[in-house]
């Protein structure tokens, strides 16, 4: 069961990725369905209260970090709230800090990308492609979301060990 659930875990953070990608915004449903989930992912894992205590503990503190970043400009909300709602499923562990270094490695890497990409023209064709002329905006952001997504993408498996 525990199992299933990082999977639904997985296909709920690569839709956040996809619609991040595409809208610059990541639904606040999505969010709550990870943050929901993780009770039962709890039970199925066999976790005992302090330990559920303690990853909910982690991602407040996620939380309110990325508030702090998103009230600076540095983030968006949803990718602030993203990020505590997986920090949740990883607690106090090393797997999390692991997950927060890929993801900043993919997010420099993606907003590197996104620089070179913005300063060649977009041809006229694709500028009828809202969300590929949105990403080609200079005054957009990263999409970061996609970067927290290939993050929990390449430590996963870490979970499960």
């Amino acid at each position: 069961m525990s199992q299933a659930l990082l999977l639904v875990l997985l296909f709920l953070v690569v839709a956040a990725s996809f619609y991040d990608l595409l809208t610059y915004t990541i639904p606040n449903t999505l969010n709550a369905v990870i943050a929901v989930l993780f009770p039962l992912y709890a039970v199925a894992a066999g976790f005992g209260l302090a330990e559920v205590a303690s990853h909910g503990a982690v991602a407040f503190a996620i939380l309110v970090a990325g508030i702090l970043m998103f009230a600076r400009g540095w983030i968006g909300g949803g990718d602030a709230k993203l990020g505590a709602a997986i920090a949740l499923w990883y607690g106090p562990t090393r797997p999390l800090l692991d997950f927060f270094v890929v993801s900043a490695i993919a997010g420099a890497g993606l907003g590197l990308m996104l620089l070179s990409f913005r300063r060649l023209p977009l041809p006229a064709s694709l500028l009828r492609i809202g969300w590929l002329r949105q990403l080609h905006d200079p005054k957009m952001g990263v999409p970061y979301g996609v970067a927290f997504g290939m993050g929990l993408v390449a430590t996963l498996a870490q979970l499960t060990s």
